[in-house]
Formats: C-alpha cells, structure tokens, sequence
C-alpha cells in the first residue's frame, strides 16, 4: 500500500510542477504583452506632450525667421 501512495504523491508532485511551470508561462506572456502595452501608451503620451511644448517654441522660432529676414533686407527708398 505504501508503494501506491507513494506512486500517487510523485504524480501529484509531477502534476503540481507542471502547472507551475504552465502558470509561470502564461505569466511570462502576461508580463511581456503588459510591458509591451505599457511602452506604447508611454511612448505615446510622450510624444503628444512633446508636441505640445514644442508647438510655441516652433512658432517663436518661425517668427523670429520672418523677423530677421525682413530686417536684413534692403529697404526701398522711395
């Protein structure tokens, strides 16, 4: 009887390893496609800020050209 028992404890023991080893794949792929969500919307959210602080600085800078060409070119006399 002892070696039955002990039959069933080791395939008890081999079917617990093997649904932890299925648990920590499907864990694994859990972790990556979050991560990989988790880049996106960063990635994103950082691109959409950064326009939005470089929108004013692009129009300064635009401004700043028109000004400066109009001051450097020669003026009619009439």
């Amino acid at each position: 009887m002892a070696l039955i028992s002990n039959r069933c404890t080791g395939l008890e023991h081999l079917q617990d390893e093997v649904e932890a080893a299925r648990m920590a794949a499907i864990n694994k792929e859990i972790k990556r496609v979050l991560t990989e969500v988790l880049l996106k919307v960063t990635d994103d959210h950082f691109n959409e800020i950064a326009t939005k602080q470089m929108r004013p600085l692009v129009s300064l800078a635009q401004r700043s050209l028109v000004w400066e060409n109009q001051k450097s070119r020669p003026q009619l006399k009439v």
